[in-house]
């Protein structure tokens, strides 16, 4: 950063960008995989109401919602029973932050949650781009990314998947390219109702 100032315009200060970008790419591979093995050393984990963790994760990006003009649906189901914190904060942060880079103007995103044959139900779904068909069997592989260099580790589909097989849950997508792309999320709720 220091030589980035001291330095005239041309091909040295050009390298230094791309340098710091790269760095900060790496950075962001880190933090991924550092949220990848955090929840794996508690034990016993906490249990963490999901209606909750959802709206946490929502006010994260609330700003960057509200600078694309961007609406938020919720349909949250009250009275959900308390699961173990495995780490549902990351899964719902990585969703809503990939639904948000779907969207450019003006879209919505609606979350819902139920409870329903034994599973929590938790449906995220975008109006954005959505997902190629030649993506699809891919965007849960570590590193796969279609986001321009140093805006996407292409680890964050992939923790998400992680973290759900910790709770014996399945996570399903279906996407239509331009119509948008829902996310469902399924964790044992420890009801057999």
């Amino acid at each position: 950063n220091l030589a980035l100032e001291a330095i005239e315009d041309g091909a040295a200060k050009e390298y230094l960008l791309e340098a710091i970008s790269g760095l900060s790419r790496i950075t962001n591979i880190i933090r991924s995989l550092l949220e990848l093995t955090r929840y794996k050393k508690l034990s016993p984990p906490k249990l963490i109401n999901i209606n909750k963790s959802i709206e946490a994760s929502i006010d994260f990006l609330r700003y960057q919602a509200m600078c694309k003009a961007v609406d938020i649906v919720k349909n949250l189901s009250p009275n959900l029973p308390m699961i173990p914190d495995f780490g549902l904060d990351s899964v719902f942060s990585n969703i809503f932050k990939n639904s948000l880079d779907a969207l450019d103007e003006k879209g919505s995103i609606t979350i819902s949650t139920v409870l329903e044959h034994g599973f929590i139900k938790i449906s995220i779904r975008d109006t954005g781009c959505g997902i190629p068909k030649d993506n699809m069997d891919r965007i849960f592989e570590p590193f796969f990314t279609t986001k321009d260099m140093g805006k996407g580790s292409g680890l964050g589909l992939s923790i998400c998947y992680d973290i759900v097989k910790r709770y014996n849950g399945k996570i399903d997508v279906s996407s239509e390219p331009n119509k948008g792309t829902a996310f469902t999320v399924y964790i044992p709720s420890g009801d057999s109702k």
